[in-house]
């Protein structure tokens, strides 16, 4: 049965870790909750646990990616933003425009 609370244990890990953003612990808690699920049957109660948990971890792993994918296009709307600006910029210094200072 120890191994069985393992297995639980090892999911709720993977949800904490999936909050945080630490995605290598989620596939460790996941690769080792694997091996000990491989070692001892699942009774009913403890795979609708897992079950449980698997859909929070699932949850909240699309919570962290819309997320993650809001920030990338804000980054990327940022950097056309200072494309524009720089090219903007250029063809001002070509022509002579500018401050120019007398000693």
């Amino acid at each position: 049965m120890s191994e069985m609370h393992t297995a639980e244990r090892l999911t709720r890990e993977a949800l904490e870790a999936v909050k945080a953003g630490d995605w290598d612990l989620v596939d460790r808690c996941y690769a080792e909750r694997g091996a000990c699920l491989e070692t001892m049957p699942v009774g009913a109660g403890l795979a609708a646990r897992l079950l449980t948990l698997d859909g929070q971890v699932r949850d909240a792993a699309i919570v962290a990616r819309t997320a993650i994918l809001g920030l990338l296009s804000e980054a990327g709307k940022t950097r056309r933003h200072l494309r524009q600006l720089k090219t903007a910029q250029v063809p001002a210094a070509d022509h002579g425009v500018g401050i120019h200072l007398k000693a």
